[in-house]
């Protein structure tokens, strides 16, 4: 057996486990055989008094406290002969023996080639050893008992922005657990389970769901079933369930031996009907908090928050052998806190590098490129779409473009980033359409999942959303969800506050208003993209001007962002000649700029309310705030 410091299950848990399979006259016949036992001549006997009144459980914590370590299976294997238990001999000495270690190695072996296949664009997330160290340090105290209710959290839910780093993060977790680091006092056993795995099961139970990666070395996995308070299920990417949620509790299933749909089963362990007494650990984006909250019971919610502005910085020079590069593309980046936000994702940090990189070698100006996010992403965009010669393949036609960016656009407005080949086919995109875009690195196929496709990052998606809009031939004619001004009216009346998932791709919609950054896109994508929704946008500005209810502080910063990332001065004085009322309230240095540009283009304006409710940072501005 394997000493105590491995926490395995068998020793733990499965002496009670046989001693429950005994009857009532075999238990007392135990009990017999149990009263004369000792292991060694000095080894104290368990009191009678005690033996005699003892439950099961009772009996099993009392050997296991009088004769520690081995010694309490070895009494019992040898009262099991005694009783001439011969079946009950056999199966327990064969379990002894598997105690869960080539279950650990197969996970292990399993995760490293997952982390190995995920390692794109050369893998930026091991550049900061830090950041390892931080990682590992929070995952050691997820599930630490709270403080202030001196109650451990059974449901740990890991929020973050899309590839902050959640997933590889609850991989280390489980490869951690598995080579003995990580979870060793507290968890038998950890089990991984992906959605984009889940969304392609049908019909079965619990417990075949969970036995994909368990060896049949290790004997029946139903053994460790019993004991779910030893158990750490670990649910990957909630957000990208394709499943409702709606099941009425008297539906919901309790028994993890009977087969049922696998929606039933997930919304059954997360409302802790199934397995109540285990722990789980969910990942998700912010933008399914909303769908997953009344799933769960008092969970413990923790933030991922992405590379430290430090680190973002150290990635930069890291990035840019060329310290002057390293400085020019640092300092632009950190003037825009939208775009330097966006750089605490690794691989959105290095995307975006890479396409700084390319235009300082070409000559261009990177201060301009980093003035607003559209520009940057127009840039990047573009980068993607390599001139047509005689060595490149053909670009995406028209129709292509148009298919790929209704995919982007639905899968937005619906929070769905991970698409099947089914979906792919609905929206007109054939096997060779998916080719040209999986060889530009705009699409990216599931190395691990089949017939997954997901977009190289949600900002790719929500920039293609975006151009839909633009793509749009006659915006009176209604022939889908998507294609009428309804769908248009929906999305600029949308608030952050509600609808968070639409507020990018809502943004990047009013940068492409900007003529040169739509031009740039028509040259390079070989593409007719209209201005018509330009005119939309301004007949709705002209109505929510009028309205005398509107807005609030929040809702002016909100269309402040908006109209700056257009960066047409003139377009501006058009979409607020209808105001004569604004209410700001400033908050920090990328309110003041976006306010600031707006405002000296709201030439009707008869009043304006400006407060200030916090003190810039002194690193970003060297001047002292000023009163208002």
């Amino acid at each position: 057996m394997t000493d105590g410091s491995s926490s395995s299950f068998f020793p733990d848990f499965g002496l009670l486990l046989y001693l429950e399979e005994l009857n009532k006259e075999e238990l007392n016949k135990f009990k017999s055989f149990l009263k004369n036992e000792t292991v060694e001549p000095r080894s104290c006997q368990i009191p009678w008094v005690e033996v005699k009144k003892a439950k099961r459980e009772d009996l099993a914590n009392l050997m296991k406290k009088y004769y520690p370590g081995e010694q309490a299976w070895d009494v019992a294997l040898k009262i099991f002969g005694k009783m001439n238990l011969k079946d009950l001999c056999e199966r327990a000495t064969a379990e002894i023996n598997c105690d869960g270690t080539e279950y650990r190695i197969q996970i292990k072996e399993k995760f490293r080639i997952m982390w190995d296949k995920k390692c794109l664009f050369g893998g930026p997330e091991d550049f900061h050893p830090g950041i390892a160290q931080e990682d590992r340090e929070l995952l050691e105290h997820l599930f630490d008992v709270d403080v202030k209710t001196g109650e451990q959290p059974q449901t740990v839910v890991l929020q973050g922005a899309a590839g902050v780093g959640k997933t590889s993060l609850v991989r280390k977790a489980i490869v951690d657990w598995a080579e003995g680091n990580l979870y060793q006092q507290r968890f038998s056993y950890v089990f991984y389970l992906n959605a984009r795995e889940i969304n392609q099961l049908r019909e079965r139970s619990f417990v075949q769901m969970i036995s994909k990666d368990w060896p049949s070395t290790e004997g029946p996995i139903e053994r460790i079933m019993t004991q779910p308070s030893s158990l750490l299920f670990i649910i990957d990417s909630f957000d990208e369930l394709n499943f409702a949620f709606e099941e009425p509790d008297f539906v919901l299933c309790e028994d993890w031996t009977q087969v049922h749909p696998v929606s039933f089963l997930m919304s059954s362990l997360l409302r802790k009907v199934m397995l109540p007494e285990s722990f789980l650990l969910v990942t998700t984006r912010f933008t399914a908090c909303k769908k997953l909250k009344p799933l769960l019971k008092n969970q413990h919610s923790v933030e991922l928050l992405g590379m430290s502005k430090d680190a973002r910085k150290e990635y930069i020079y890291q990035f840019f052998e060329d310290k002057k590069r390293a400085s020019q593309v640092f300092s632009s980046l950190r003037s825009n806190e939208m775009l330097f936000s966006m750089c605490k994702v690794p691989l959105v940090c290095w995307a975006i590098c890479t396409c700084l990189e390319q235009q300082i070698e070409m000559g261009g100006d990177v201060s301009l490129t980093c003035k607003t996010t559209t520009a940057l992403f127009t840039r990047y965009i573009s980068s993607l779409f390599p001139p047509v010669d005689g060595n490149c393949p053909s670009l995406p036609n028209q129709t292509q473009l148009k298919s790929l960016c209704h995919l982007a656009a639905k899968g937005v407005w619906t929070m769905t980033s991970v698409f099947y080949r089914e979906d792919l086919r609905k929206h007109g995109l054939t096997k060779s359409d998916v080719s040209i875009f999986l060889d530009m690195n705009i699409l990216q196929k599931d190395t691990e999942y089949e017939n997954c496709y997901v977009f190289t990052h949600l900002h790719v998606q929500e920039f293609l959303a975006a151009m839909f809009y633009m793509l749009r031939d006659n915006w009176e004619t209604r022939n889908s969800l998507f294609d009428s001004f309804e769908d248009l009216k929906l999305l600029l009346e949308s608030k952050s506050s509600k609808d968070p998932h639409l507020t990018q791709m809502k943004c990047f919609l009013f940068g492409l208003l900007n003529e040169d950054l739509l031009k740039q896109l028509e040259t390079t994508l070989k593409c007719r993209l209209s201005l018509e929704i330009k005119g939309k946008i301004l007949q709705w500005l002209e109505i929510l001007g009028n309205i005398e209810c509107f807005p609030a502080e929040l809702e002016f910063l909100e269309l402040f962002f908006y109209l700056y990332e257009t960066q047409d001065e003139a377009f501006i004085s058009q979409a607020m000649r209808s105001f004569q009322k604004v209410v700001i309230d400033v908050c920090g240095k990328v309110h003041l700029l976006v306010s600031s540009f707006c405002l000296k283009h709201c030439q009707c304006l008869q009043t304006i309310k400006l407060s200030v409710t916090v003190v810039f940072e002194k690193t970003l501005n060297s001047s002292p705030p000023a009163e208002m």
